[in-house]
């Protein structure tokens, strides 16, 4: 596949518009880029004593009537207390529907989820189990599963924080903003969730997030988005609407040396726009036959990304507005 395939493919992954074919390729690229090496990842102790443990719980869950039952025997009395009530949790669970979150997640009624909080005037960040970092923006915290980092990382939020997610294909990142879920294998994103916002944001700086949003009062009870690199989801909690767009500045994508490198001198329009999605992981919308006859000198390192789409538009008589995660380019063309 040539770079301009590549390029039509990761736009039509953006736009949700990719075969299933296509969004595991995009899927692998992006682990791909995002993978680091883990840090902290010493747990395979805990790991093995916790699958003995659910292999001794397993064999008493059997369907019955479309829902799971626990069957109770002398191994079943044996496993842990913890574990027996993350069972019968399951059970309750499967009967009355209510899914979609793990058996961790639930069990909280009986564990103690461990609170990370920052009352100072100014961010902290904090090191995770996993080697995760989590910038904490005053009054606000961050919850931590009771099986963090073993059977799973699952983070409730309550105020702003932004992650710098350690890449664990086995272990899911999921952070849980009020009804906003987000969902990491490794990343950086923010999420902003204070409890007077009427908007809950999750915006993504590296990588991607999939990101869910619950909505009580819609036919479609459930949304949810892609995010790639700035772009951000907005959730108002009141009307439950959600929506995607541009974060409100852009950063590159690209190294900054590279970025540098990107100077143009009597260049066609198109291509001075195609190194800016390239820069900054954006998709811009224009007509190729409309501006065919458009150069200009210019480069992509000097100014944000707003900026400079202010001066390369007005250099050919054109102009450019948001549309949700998009930026279109129109005007009359040149001469």
């Amino acid at each position: 596949m040539e770079q301009k395939d590549f390029n039509r493919v990761l736009k039509k992954y953006r736009q949700g518009q990719a075969s299933p074919e296509e969004v595991k390729m995009i899927d692998a690229w992006f682990d791909a880029m995002n993978r680091q090496p883990d840090t902290l990842l010493s747990e395979e102790k805990e790991e093995a004593l916790e699958k003995r443990y659910w292999s001794s719980v397993a064999p008493h869950i059997r369907k019955s009537g479309g829902r799971n039952v626990f069957l109770w025997t002398a191994t079943g009395i044996a496993a842990s207390v913890t574990i027996a009530l993350m069972a019968f949790i399951y059970w309750q669970n499967s009967k009355t529907g209510a899914a979609e979150r793990s058996v961790a997640s639930k069990a909280d009624a009986a564990l103690e989820w461990t609170a990370i909080a920052n009352a100072k005037n100014t961010a902290q960040r904090f090191r995770l189990q996993d080697g995760s970092s989590v910038l904490l923006e005053p009054q606000s915290v961050i919850k931590l599963s009771p099986f963090f980092n073993r059977s799973g990382r699952e983070v409730r939020l309550e105020g702003a924080a932004f992650f710098e997610v350690a890449h664990n294909e086995q272990q899911p990142f999921i952070v849980y903003a009020h009804k906003v879920t987000a969902k990491v294998l490794g990343t950086s994103f923010g999420v902003r969730a204070f409890k007077e916002d009427a908007d809950v944001t999750v915006a993504v700086r590296t990588g991607r997030v999939s990101v869910s949003a619950e909505r009580e009062n819609s036919i479609d009870q459930k949304a949810s988005l892609i995010l790639t690199p700035n772009q951000e989801v907005v959730y108002n909690k009141r009307d439950e609407k959600i929506l995607q767009k541009l974060v409100e500045t852009p950063v590159p994508v690209l190294p900054a040396a590279e970025i540098k490198r990107m100077r143009f001198k009597g260049a066609p329009a198109k291509v001075i726009f195609e190194a800016i999605e390239k820069a900054y992981g954006v998709d811009i919308e224009f007509d190729e036959m409309l501006f065919s006859s458009c150069t200009l000198t210019t480069s992509i390192s000097e100014g944000g990304l707003y900026n400079r789409l202010d001066i390369i538009t007005s250099a050919i008589g054109a102009k450019y507005e948001l549309k949700e995660n998009r930026i279109v380019i129109s005007g009359a063309g040149c001469d």
